[in-house]
């Protein structure tokens, strides 16, 4: 993962600890960022679902008794 990876280069000298506590906050922040519009789009496509249920009960209404 781009965890142990950023873990692997700091302890190699290849990036200083700033560098690290820089990609940790980017780390982080994309996957807040991936879980907000994971939300999203659940909410998407209940809606979706939603309106596809109206239309279907509007185009195909109960028989009336």
């Amino acid at each position: 993962t781009a965890a142990e990876q950023a873990i692997t280069a700091l302890a190699n000298g290849d990036i200083t600890q700033q560098q690290y506590d820089a990609l940790q906050r980017e780390i982080v922040d994309t996957e807040n960022e991936l879980k907000r519009l994971e939300t999203e789009a659940k909410k998407f496509f209940r809606m979706q679902a939603i309106k596809f249920q109206v239309q279907v009960k509007n185009f195909c209404p109960s028989p009336q008794v």
